[in-house]
């Protein structure tokens, strides 16, 4: 029940019954980090409000399973949990309107709800993902783009089979949006679209069209 969890907690569950070890440079002091019984989760408690996840900060832990943030967490740093191997579910902040570089890079995640405040992305924070289907009112209908703004400013890199469509509500299509996405075939980009970011297309076309 994410209502349960206080601004100050992270909870998580992990595949070998061991409490992670997270490098403690950055970010507030840890009070404690124990198993929970009732809950049936580990909790890491904070000594103040929990506001940003540092860059790296679980990166390669790879017996991570799951995840719930606080509410309070607005922003998660690059490759914050890049090589999580096993994190299948991970559940964001209602108050997150940033994510970094390579932030769910090589996770399991399959599908990620967005939050509605989201207003900053990088455009390879799910890059070498397994994400292949994006939740939230700023996903297009296709499941797969996130719109923000009128910008096309991530997608989801598994959810592409051979032709992509850039959704009519997309003006904007961002920097290096589909760039290593090797799996497009084809792009088909409507009349909409007044401008096209750098590198948006960057190690995709050789086998594909647009």
């Amino acid at each position: 029940n994410h209502t349960q969890i206080q601004n100050n907690q992270i909870w998580y569950t992990v595949s070998n019954k061991l409490p992670i070890k997270i490098n403690q440079s950055s970010g507030p002091r840890i009070v404690s980090n124990e198993y929970d019984q009732a809950s049936g989760y580990y909790i890491i408690t904070y000594e103040s409000e929990i506001n940003t996840i540092p860059q790296s900060y679980f990166s390669g832990q790879s017996e991570l399973t799951s995840v719930i943030l606080p509410n309070s967490v607005n922003s998660i740093g690059h490759w914050a949990f890049a090589l999580c191997n096993c994190l299948a579910d991970i559940t964001l902040s209602n108050s997150l309107s940033y994510i970094g570089s390579y932030a769910f890079e090589s996770c399991d995640l399959s599908s990620l709800t967005l939050p509605n405040r989201l207003m900053d992305i990088s455009p390879d924070a799910f890059k070498w993902s397994s994400i292949s289907h994006l939740e939230g009112e700023q996903v297009a209908d296709d499941g797969i783009s996130l719109i923000i703004n009128g910008t096309l400013a991530a997608i989801a890199p598994l959810g592409i089979n051979g032709e992509y469509v850039v959704p009519i509500e997309a003006t904007t299509i961002a920097n290096a949006v589909f760039k290593d996405c090797y799996n497009i075939q084809n792009i088909v980009i409507h009349d909409n679209v007044t401008s096209i970011g750098n590198e948006a297309f960057m190690n995709c076309l050789e086998n594909s069209s647009i």
